[in-house]
Formats: C-alpha cells, structure tokens, sequence
C-alpha cells in the first residue's frame, strides 16, 4: 500500500495533508485508520552535510507504526520524488541535494489501515560558506629552536616563566638546554638533584615546545684531581650510567632527543685538548646510545655530538670536520641519529670560507655531508643546535640590522637544505648588559627583556613555516 500511495504521490506548493483509507473502507463494523491532527515536521539545518530530523505527526485513533519516506523537491516544495533508500526519521543531506527543498511522508499503520501525512518543504538546500583561510602558523615551529645555554635552570619561576612564553610567542618549537651532570651529581655517585632541570622540562613541554638535552660536565668525584668540570670522566661508563638514568627520567616527560657532550674538539669542553678516539668521544656516544635507547623504549631517542667552529688548528682545538672524519675512522658510524654543528660565522656572514662551520657543513671538500655521504649515512641530518651573532661594542660584534639578516638567511638556508635538522639560535635572552662582554649579548631580546631586531625576524620566519 506504502508503495502504491507513494508512487502516485503528487505535490503542490500548498499542498500539505494527504490521506487515504486502507482497502476496504470503513464499512460497518470496522473502525476507521488513524487520521492526521498534526503535520509531521522536519527539524535541523537546511546545508549539505548536515542531518535533518522528522516527526511523526499528531494522529487520532489507534497506531502501531510509523514509515519514513524522504522525498526530494523543487525550490518552490512542488515536483517531489521518493529519494530511494531514505526511510528512517533522520537524513544526512546529499551534496547533489543542494537547490532542493526537502519533504517527508509519513505513513501511521494500524489493524484498521493506513494514512498518510506530508510535511511542509523545509528551506532551500545551501552549501555552507567555505572555512575562513586559516591565519598565520600560531604553532610551535619544529625547525626553530632556542639553545638556551647553560643557565636557564638558574632563573627565577618568573623569570623562566617570561622567557619561555617569549620563545613560544616567536613560535619556537624546540629549547636546547644542558642537563649538567657536575650538578645533578655534585654530592656523589649516588646522589641526585634533578629538580632545577625538572623544573625547565616541565615549563617547556607544558607549552607545546620539545627539548634537546645535552649531557655534559664532569663532577668532581667522577674525573682527575685538579681538574675541572670541563674535563672528561676518568671513567667513561660512569658518564654512559648517568646518561642512562637521565634518558630513563625524561623520556615520560617527553624528552626524546639528546646531545653527547658539547663541542668535543676544543679544549673549552674537552681538557687538556679534544680526542676523537673510540676510548674518549666515540666510546661515550655508544655508552649513551646503547643504554639510553634501552631505556628510552623503542629507540625513540635521537643522539648526536656537537662540534664546535674554528679558524685555526692546534693541540687544543681540532676542525669540526677532521674531527667527524677521525669519529668515523675510529667506529663512530652507529653510534649517533645525527651530527650536531655549531655553525658561528659572526661577524662574516654566510659567505663561503674554507674555514667557516657553516661552508664546512656541505659547502667545502670535504665537509660534514660529504663524509657522512660517503660512511653511509646520508639519510641521518645536522642539526645546527647552535649558532648566532652578539651585538655588543667589541669588533666581535654584529649590529642587531646585522643579527637580524642573519636570522633570516640562516634560517631561509637551513630550509632549503633537505638533509637540514632543526636549527638553534643562540640566544633568546642576553645574558647582561655589558656591551664589551662579547658572551652578554647573543639574545634577541635584551637584558631586560625589550625585543631587538631579531626578534621580529625570528618570529616571522618561524610563523611562516
């Protein structure tokens, strides 16, 4: 019957109720089929993609039933055809239906027959409007990051509170920070006092940015009387079982991505003077590595080892890039994710020099690329976890135009270079005011926290990807 009333069913604009008997009538002794009071009405947004609902109707006399059918109009709610499969109480709006009007039919059933009702035609199907282009990048940009230095678990909750949320603001997705060992174990072997560290971790993960670790200094107990903590362990596997527990530590608090040691091949870091053998610098990136990725679960974590700019070889400072050649010539291959470089350039530039950190990466033969090309690991990247330019008083120094065009073209460079990890600016926050003081004034904010050009040029080049 359904079938049948359906299929001689014409509308007209004002047409509205429609019923009909079941066979047989409503001859004596039988009761009549229900009858319509109320017209069943659709319910919801008249677009694309979105689902109208139906109701029944108001009905007299008895039911048992109710059936579905969707039809689909013309503009004006006349000229309407059965949408074949739509017979629930509910329709998600084809696309094909836009320019339509809807209407539903809806039959009560009951012992004594049936009767049908039609809703009124809803509004003129539309597409929705399509989305506002989204505005500038607000996220945090994996291939920015802050090296931070290594003081920044010294600051003040407010303080490390503001300078966090600057490096944030200028869509900053990585802060390198040092996890320093000297500190974190200066009362023994099996002391431990992570809670400044702790506190950076949190603040910096809690605002959407990563950290770089790196794991460097040596405590006291842990290497040569007389010595400082620039010098390496007398035992290395004292440095890999410390690393253990710190990867084990920080990996819950989403800390993947470590750095052994800093700058390896001066005397700065490594006294009396840098050693590429595998008992030294190899050694400790395997140590690290094999213990840390057991620790860390799956592998999860990246390692690499940060090398330093120099003009100028001796006994104390070796060349970034004989340094790496030596590494893999004593069995580094393996034992790091990738190579991290420290590409300063102040007060020249990006223009090529044989003995520039950031020509030596790909530029010069050979370079950082190079060897790792020919060590087989081309797939693995450098990281530039820290490079910058001061803007102080001394001959050393940069204008902050200057430190400005060197965020841009460092950062514009390091894109286009595929094989290219994160790069790390250093520094967000100068570290005082005295403009003679070369290491005071790397910020790209100042001292007291007013931005300087770079500022800006960061913030840019981060948000736009």
């Amino acid at each position: 019957m359904l079938r049948r009333l359906l299929h001689t069913l014409s509308l007209s604009a004002v047409a509205l109720v429609f019923a009909t008997a079941a066979a047989g009538g409503t001859g004596p002794g039988r009761k009549a089929p229900p009858a319509n009071t109320a017209l069943p009405a659709i319910s919801g947004t008249a677009q694309t993609g979105k689902t109208m609902t139906a109701t029944t109707g108001t009905w007299s006399g008895q039911t048992s039933g109710f059936a579905f059918q969707w039809l689909r109009c013309d503009s004006a709610g006349a000229a309407c055809a059965s949408i074949p499969g739509q017979t629930a109480s509910t329709h998600l709006i084809a696309a094909s239906e836009a320019g339509s009007t809807l209407r539903v039919a809806v039959t009560a059933l009951s012992r004594n027959g049936s009767a049908l009702a039609t809703s009124a035609a809803t509004a003129l199907i539309t597409v929705p409007a399509s989305p506002p282009p989204p505005p500038p990048s607000t996220q945090q940009n994996g291939r920015f990051g802050f090296a931070a230095g290594g003081n920044i678990q010294n600051l003040s909750a407010a303080e490390l509170a503001r300078y966090l949320d600057g490096a944030k603001a200028a869509h900053s997705g990585w802060i390198r920070i040092d996890i320093n060992w000297a500190v974190v174990q200066a009362d023994g072997s099996s002391s431990y006092n992570w809670t400044p560290f702790d506190n950076v971790v949190r603040a910096t993960t809690s605002r959407g940015m990563k950290v770089l670790a790196g794991i460097l200094y040596t405590p006291g107990w842990a290497r040569p009387a007389g010595t400082a903590a620039n010098t390496p362990p007398s035992d290395l596997s004292a440095y890999g079982r410390f690393a253990s527990v710190a990867v084990a530590r920080y990996a819950p608090m989403g800390v993947h991505a470590y750095e052994v040691w800093n700058e390896p091949n001066i005397v700065n870091f490594w006294a009396p003077g840098p050693d590429p053998a595998p008992l030294h610098t190899t050694a400790q990136a395997r140590v690290h590595g094999d213990q840390g990725r057991r620790r860390d679960g799956n592998g999860r974590q990246r390692r690499s080892l940060a090398l330093w700019s120099i003009r100028r070889e001796d006994w104390q400072r070796m060349n970034p890039v004989s340094f790496l050649e030596q590494m893999y010539a004593n069995g580094a291959a393996g034992s790091f994710d990738a190579v991290g470089w420290h590409p300063y350039n102040y007060p020249w530039g990006l223009s090529y020099a044989t003995w520039s950190a950031w020509s030596q990466m790909a530029q010069t033969t050979p370079s950082a690329r190079s060897l790792m090309l020919a060590r087989g690991d081309g797939a693995k990247q450098i990281w530039a976890t820290e490079f910058g330019a001061p803007t102080g008083t001394t001959t050393r120094d940069v204008s902050e135009a200057s430190q400005a065009k060197l965020v841009t073209d460092s950062y514009t460079q390091l894109k286009s270079w595929s094989w290219a990890g994160p790069g790390f600016f250093y520094s967000y926050h100068d570290n005082g005011t005295n403009t003679t003081d070369v290491e005071q004034n790397f910020g790209i904010v100042r001292y007291d926290w007013t931005p300087k050009l770079a500022y800006a040029a960061y913030q840019s080049a981060a948000a736009a990807g």
